[in-house]
């Protein structure tokens, strides 16, 4: 087991800096979402969608 793990540990390093970076990357985007910021919209003042997106709609239902 040892043997194996002295022949891949360029292999083992990098497949766990990748699966640390995809866990951040998706925790980042859950924090976004559960904040409701989308990380494509950047307000509605000058969306040409202004008030027909996802976003608007649900800032009508908490204002209402």
């Amino acid at each position: 087991m040892i043997e194996f793990i002295k022949a891949n540990l360029g292999t083992i390093v990098v497949s766990l800096l990748l699966i640390a970076i995809v866990l951040l990357i998706i925790r980042y985007m859950l924090l976004q979402k559960r904040r409701n910021i989308s990380p494509f919209c950047s307000g509605c003042s000058g969306c040409a969608l202004n008030g027909t997106c996802g976003a608007s709609k649900e800032s009508d239902r908490t204002q209402s």
